[in-house]
């Protein structure tokens, strides 16, 4: 699941590199893109970042209820 979430990722940093080409040939409309899609991947990286540091404390919670 997270390595999917990660793939995702990749693949949406990937489209915005392509409106940051744009924006760095001098599209101002592409610049405004750029900084909205940064800021949703920003909350989403936040997202699975916080998935991940849950998943470590379940684990560590499991791991004393089995001993």
């Amino acid at each position: 699941m997270l390595v999917e979430k990660i793939e995702e990722l990749v693949k949406k940093i990937m489209l915005v590199a392509r409106d940051a080409e744009k924006f760095d040939n001098g599209n101002a409309s592409a610049g405004t893109r750029v900084r909205k899609d940064l800021m949703n991947l920003t909350k989403e990286i936040k997202e699975a970042r916080q998935h991940v540091l849950e998943e470590r404390k379940n684990r560590t919670v499991e791991d004393r209820e089995t001993l």
